[in-house]
């Protein structure tokens, strides 16, 4: 929230959001969302095709 936090903080923060479940959450939403990417581009009509290949391999790289 604009403020800086030390160390400890940090370590208290991220063990909220796994506790939570709003990391697990997080990568089943990003899944999700690149699935239906796949999906959209596996529909797009393109005289050539020649964007298929190169949207696929941002997708690839996003889910790593």
């Amino acid at each position: 929230m604009g403020k800086r936090l030390h160390a400890d903080q940090i370590i208290t923060l991220r063990q909220v959001f796994q506790d939570s479940g709003a990391i697990e959450y997080g990568k089943k939403m990003l899944h999700s969302y690149l699935t239906m990417a796949q999906n959209v581009i596996k529909k797009l009509q393109t005289p050539t095709g020649e964007y298929h290949n190169y949207l696929q391999q941002i997708i690839t790289l996003m889910s790593l």
